[in-house]
């Protein structure tokens, strides 16, 4: 099946991490900023000017929060689809941090899930070739970009509860995955 995926959206110039977008010398590999960039320049100047964008994050801090928010995930899954691996692991810390500054227990507990993978692999043949979950995503193991955001989402304090209980799954399988440690 086929879909179209939104990569930009005019809205975002209203997000706290508009512009974040500075992460590699080369323009080839900054694929996903070069596209945001082209789509933007033009309405950013214009959109901002509009009375409505205006008085509503003027107002609304939970708008802008929400929007943000939006940017985010967009760009990380957004920077996933087009192989930029150096633009997904920026998104990826941004979005950890956001996390973090927002307390969003249940959004970071999905992303630690999606880096950490089953707890338990079998060692039936079938099952492991089977297993939809990939210990890599554009290259970077996940649990090395689960140790590197755990840090960052422990600094809240509603979280750490979160970044223990990760720490500690990594740790159990770290015997299992020798090639994982750092």
């Amino acid at each position: 099946m086929k879909s179209w995926v939104r990569i930009v959206d005019r809205w975002f110039v209203a997000s706290e991490f508009y512009g974040s977008t500075g992460l590699v010398s080369d323009e080839k590999k900054n694929i996903l900023s070069s596209l945001q960039r082209a789509a933007t320049r033009n309405c950013e100047a214009e959109f901002m000017q509009g009375p409505f964008p205006q008085a509503l994050l003027s107002t609304d801090r939970k708008a802008q929060s929400v929007i943000t928010m939006s940017h985010l995930e967009s760009s990380l899954e957004s920077s996933k689809l087009l192989q930029s691996p150096a633009e997904y692991r920026h998104w990826l810390l941004c979005y950890a941090r956001r996390l973090a500054d927002e307390g969003a227990e249940l959004r970071a507990e999905d992303l630690c899930r999606e880096l950490l993978g089953p707890l338990y692999r079998l060692s039936n043949s079938k099952t492991m070739t089977t297993s939809k979950w990939n210990p890599l995503i554009l290259g970077f193991p996940k649990h090395e970009l689960l140790r590197e955001i755990l840090p960052i989402l422990g600094g809240n304090r509603c979280l750490q509860r979160i970044s223990t209980e990760y720490s500690k799954s990594l740790k159990e399988l770290a015997p299992e995955n020798p090639m994982d440690q750092t």
